[in-house]
C-alpha cells in the first residue's frame, strides 16, 4: 500500500470515528434530557465505567456497570440539566485507539450544565448485545469552569481524569502509589475528610446514607488504616457530619453523629464536633500539610467546617506555633474563600505536582529551569 492509499484510509477512518462520536453524543444528550435511566443505559456497555469530577456530582465520583452509571447520570441530570454536547474544533479530533485491549473510538467532547462549562472523554466500541451498535464502555465528565467565574478558573483549572482532591491522583491505585512514597516519613496524624472520609467510614461498617463513597475500595481503605496503625500514625475521621437530602445551596440540614446518618441523606460537610477536635489537635503539631477541603465548601452552608479549620490553622501559623503548607487547586480556593490564604506559611497552586514535589520527585519544569 502506497502512502497516498494509507493517507486515504486514515482520512476515512477519522471521518467514521467523528460520525460515530457525533451520533453517540446526540443520542446521549437526548437520553439525558428524557431523564430515563433505562434510555441512558441503552447507550452504555454492560460493564461501562464512569468517572465524574464536579459535573454531575459534587466531588470526584465513579460508578461501574450500565445500570449504576445510568442511574447516577439520570439523578445528576435532574439538577445539572446538561445540554449542548458537541465535539469542540479546538480539541483533538475523534480517533480510533486501542485501550485496555479494546479497539475503540475515543472522543473528547464539551457540554454545558446549570453550573458551568464541562468536558469529557468517551470511548466507544461495538456491542454485540445491540447488534454491533457503538456503545460507551468508558465515560468521564469534568466541570472546567463555573458560570460567571470563567476569569477566575478557566484554563487554570485542572481538567480530566488527572485531577483529584485526594493525594493528587486520578484514582485509588494512584493514591496508594503516592502514599507509599511517604513510607519512611509517616505523619503523626492523618486527617481524612471530604468524600474520601465516606469511603473510610463505610469500610468500617458505618452506614453513610446516600453519601458519595466507593464501595469497591473498602478493602483498600482498611489496608490503609491497618498500615497507619502499625506505623503509630493516628488517623482522624469525622465524629459528626452535616447532612442534607439534596445538594443545593442552603437546604434543610441535619447535624448528626457519623453513626446516625439518615438513609435518605448525604454527608456534605463535617460537623462542629469534628472541627473542634481538629482545632484542638493543632496545639500538638509543628507542621501541617493540607490538601483538600473538609466538605463541599463551594456551596453554603457546607463551607463552615473548612472555613473554621482554616481560620484556626491561620491563627496558629501567625502565632509562630505552626508551619502550615497547603496545596491543590481546591485547597487554594478554599483558603481564599476563608480569607486566610495570605496567613499560611506556604500555599502552592500546583495541584498533584505539589504532592509529587513533597515526595522528592524531579518535576520536569523545575529540571528544565535548573539545566
Amino acid at each position: 500500500m502506497n502512502k497516498v492509499d494509507q493517507a486515504m484510509l486514515e482520512f476515512h477512518a477519522g471521518m467514521q470515528a467523528r460520525r460515530d462520536a457525533e451520533e453517540w453524543l446526540a443520542g446521549f444528550e437526548a437520553a439525558l434530557a428524557s431523564g430515563d435511566a433505562a434510555r441512558i443505559g441503552m447507550l452504555l456497555h454492560a460493564d461501562c465505567h464512569w468517572r465524574d469530577i464536579l459535573a454531575f456530582t459534587w466531588h470526584l465520583s465513579s460508578a461501574q456497570g450500565r445500570d449504576a452509571v445510568a442511574a447516577r447520570l439520570a439523578e445528576g441530570q435532574a439538577r445539572t440539566r446538561a445540554h449542548d454536547f458537541h465535539l469542540p474544533a479546538e480539541r483533538r479530533a475523534p480517533r480510533r485507539v486501542k485501550r485496555l485491549g479494546i479497539e475503540s473510538v475515543e472522543a473528547i467532547y464539551e457540554f454545558r450544565t446549570a453550573e458551568g462549562r464541562c468536558a469529557g472523554v468517551v470511548r466507544l466500541a461495538p456491542d454485540a448485545e445491540a447488534g454491533g451498535a457503538m456503545r460507551a464502555w468508558h465515560l468521564s465528565t469534568t466541570l472546567e469552569s463555573l458560570a460567571g467565574h470563567e476569569e477566575k478558573i478557566g484554563a487554570n483549572r485542572p481538567t480530566g481524569a488527572a485531577y483529584s482532591r485526594n493525594f493528587g491522583g486520578d484514582n485509588w491505585a494512584d493514591m496508594r502509589r503516592k502514599a507509599a512514597a511517604y513510607d519512611d516519613r509517616e505523619p503523626t496524624v492523618l486527617v481524612i475528610g471530604g468524600a474520601m472520609a465516606n469511603t473510610f467510614l463505610a469500610a468500617q461498617g458505618i452506614a453513610v446514607g446516600r453519601s458519595l463513597q466507593e464501595a469497591e475500595m473498602h478493602d483498600t481503605a482498611r489496608e490503609i488504616l491497618a498500615k497507619a496503625k502499625a506505623a503509630n500514625c493516628t488517623v482522624v475521621l469525622p465524629k459528626d457530619a452535616v447532612t442534607a437530602r439534596e445538594f443545593a445551596a442552603n437546604p434543610p440540614t441535619l447535624t448528626v453523629g457519623v453513626d446516625a446518618v439518615p438513609a435518605d441523606s448525604m454527608i456534605l460537610d463535617v460537623g462542629p464536633q469534628s472541627v473542634a477536635d481538629l482545632a484542638a489537635r493543632l496545639g500538638a503539631l509543628k507542621t501541617l500539610v493540607w490538601n483538600g477541603p473538609l466538605g463541599a465548601f463551594e456551596t453554603p452552608p457546607f463551607d463552615a467546617a473548612t472555613v473554621a479549620l482554616a481560620k484556626a490553622v491561620a491563627a496558629a501559623t501567625q502565632s509562630g506555633r505552626l508551619t502550615s503548607v497547603a496545596g491543590g487547586g481546591d485547597t487554594v480556593s478554599a483558603l481564599h474563600h476563608a480569607g486566610v490564604a495570605e496567613q499560611m506559611t506556604y500555599v502552592s497552586s500546583a495541584g498533584g505536582a505539589f504532592l509529587e514535589w513533597l515526595e522528592g520527585k524531579t518535576l520536569p519544569g523545575v529540571a528544565a529551569l535548573e539545566s
